[in-house]
């Protein structure tokens, strides 16, 4: 009887809770890699996980082993395309835990000798670049949205990037987003109060550059018309300048902080008369 190398379907529901569960992903992964030490591929995504997590010395550890076992295990070598999909792999959860290491030099060096056309990729460079000094810091204009924010943070431009989530922006559009905050949602006083919380251990290395925070906030928007109660919050790594915001549903299972003390209908009410003018300038300067 020939014995497996690997379960396609075990090793597939492991990934699949990546994004919702990143605890639970890393724990089915170490056991599917248990029974499946060579299948060298799977070790892409135990990476994943790791790095999702802030592990990054094990991370390390584990693309170490892996670049020195994969080439010569000659049977894993006849696997083509997964031999070409773990090589990309590999680069990519390189790249991005050299960028959260802050080596940025590094990345930069490492990225020239192994460059991969994705745009996520791109982005992570120009931001390396930034940090390095070898862009103009004069262009911020002419850049997209992301760019500018990289090259020189500025808290207006956030605010105005994140109108496309409010609910009144959307009531004339023919296409709405699907992630709308309520008409009701106070933006700039939840603002100000996850910045108290931020930065934090509660946060998820989701990007290459960016760390992920999730809030409970009861009935805060709606994602595809159904009701959110979370919001997703995310950050350039290790600061409280967020890059975007918006209602999302069943992230249950990841770390959160509670913000329910400010959606109590005293709290609006108080917050609202302490906060008018606040609220005022924010919606004359953005139309809402």
């Amino acid at each position: 009887m020939k014995i497996k190398s690997y379960d396609q379907f075990e090793l597939n529901t492991a990934i699949d809770y990546l994004k919702r569960n990143p605890f639970e992903s890393k724990v089915k992964l170490e056991n599917y890699l248990k029974k499946y030490p060579n299948d060298y591929y799977s070790y892409s995504f135990y990476i994943s996980s790791l790095i999702i997590l802030g592990e990054f010395d094990n991370a390390k550890r584990i693309l170490d082993y892996l670049e020195s076992i994969q080439y010569i295990d000659r049977k894993f070598l006849l696997f083509i395309k997964k031999n070409k999909y773990l090589k990309n792999r590999l680069i990519f959860n390189y790249l991005k835990l050299l960028i959260y290491q802050g080596k940025y030099s590094e990345s930069y060096s490492f990225y020239t000798n192994y460059p991969l056309e994705i745009k996520e990729i791109n982005s992570a460079i120009f931001y390396c670049k930034c940090r390095l000094g070898m862009v103009n810091f004069n262009t911020r204009k002419n850049l997209f949205y992301l760019h500018r924010q990289i090259i020189k943070y500025d808290e207006d431009d956030f605010l105005y990037h994140i109108r496309e989530h409010s609910y009144d922006y959307n009531t004339t559009l023919n296409n709405p987003n699907s992630n709308i905050f309520n008409s009701c949602f106070l933006i700039t006083q939840v603002i100000e109060a996850i910045k108290s919380f931020i930065p934090s251990s509660k946060r998820l290395f989701t990007g290459f550059f960016e760390d992920s925070y999730y809030f409970k906030y009861d009935s805060c928007g709606t994602v595809n018309n159904k009701k959110a109660n979370f919001i997703k919050v995310i950050c350039f790594h290790d600061t409280d300048n967020i890059i975007t915001m918006f209602p999302c549903m069943n992230i249950e299972e990841l770390p959160y902080i509670d913000l329910n003390y400010l959606n109590k209908t005293d709290n609006k009410e108080s917050i609202k008369i302490r906060k008018l003018s606040q609220i005022d300038k924010f919606n004359k300067r953005y139309n809402l």
